[in-house]
């Protein structure tokens, strides 16, 4: 997996053509998928799970990466054409995606199977110093979490949790039902919090819309399938899969886009409403 830095080469001018923009790559930083017996990485060409998600430090030009090869990286990007990767932290499980506030980084896990439930953790951002990064917290959230995303002031995330159907430990087919979860801390300083507040807002609500929805064009894309002779029925709540999370200018909502709902591919929309904290029932 190559990681590139790009630099833009000319400024877009009033009246100017866009075929005029052009960019130009000013250099690359190799990251492994993994590593053999005696520690040494491995490079390949294809999707090998390098990389699926990044943040950037804007204060300390830090980019970190991460991806189902389990593998935080860090990237120095200070001088773009010599980009350096200073720090590379092995995780419990294969990572989704990766989010930056203040001093924190939060990366959001799926088990294995898909079908459990994922985690959430955070960790202090890379110091320079001691030349490491400290778990802080390892927070459980829903089934395969895709996204994770924190609010302005870095107290709360909000995670959004696919669900995606597979086989459970036991090799039975399962459903899991696709949800957002809300990780709510106290104050600013992750660092002193003890375990935050998590809250899991789920979609039943619209199973009993289900033929309603279905019939305004929402795709029901697993109501049922049969194993054998037996036929296994499936909640809409079920079949909807949380895919991104956005806010509200003031963070009292997150918009929740919800993947493979539509017949013509394009995602259909929910949105859940705050009360007292981002999400409310």
């Amino acid at each position: 997996m190559t990681f590139t830095v790009l630099m833009i080469v000319a400024a877009m001018l009033p009246n100017i053509a866009w075929s005029a923009i052009t960019l130009s790559p000013m250099g690359s930083t190799y990251l492994p998928y993994g590593f053999d017996s005696a520690g040494a990485p491995l490079y390949g060409m294809g999707d090998r799970g390098a990389v699926e998600q990044l943040t950037y430090d804007a204060q300390n030009y830090h980019v970190y990466t991460v991806g189902e090869a389990r593998i935080l990286n860090v990237i120095d990007i200070s001088d773009p054409k010599n980009a350096e990767l200073v720090y590379r932290l092995q995780l419990p499980g294969g990572a989704t995606d990766v989010d930056s506030c203040g001093s924190y980084i939060a990366v959001s896990i799926h088990d294995d199977p898909k079908v459990l439930p994922g985690t959430v953790l955070i960790y202090s951002m890379y110091d320079n110093t001691k030349k490491n990064m400290t778990l802080l917290h390892q927070i459980q959230v829903g089934s395969l979490p895709d996204m994770v995303k924190f609010t302005k002031d870095c107290m709360t995330l909000v995670t959004c949790n696919e669900g995606e159907p597979g086989l459970d430990e036991s090799g039975n087919f399962v459903d899991p039902e696709g949800s957002a979860s809300v990780i709510a801390f106290q104050s600013a300083n992750l660092g002193q919090e003890s375990a935050p507040t998590v809250r899991t807002a789920s979609f039943r609500k619209f199973d009993s819309m289900a033929e309603e929805y279905s019939s305004r064009g929402v795709r029901w894309t697993l109501p049922r399938i049969q194993v054998g002779s037996e036929v296994i029925e499936f909640n809409l709540s079920q079949t909807l899969e949380p895919e991104y999370v956005a806010y509200s200018s003031d963070e009292s909502k997150a918009y929740i886009v919800l993947q493979l709902c539509d017949d013509d591919g394009s995602p259909w929309q929910g949105m859940l409403f705050a009360a007292t904290s981002l999400l409310g029932d």
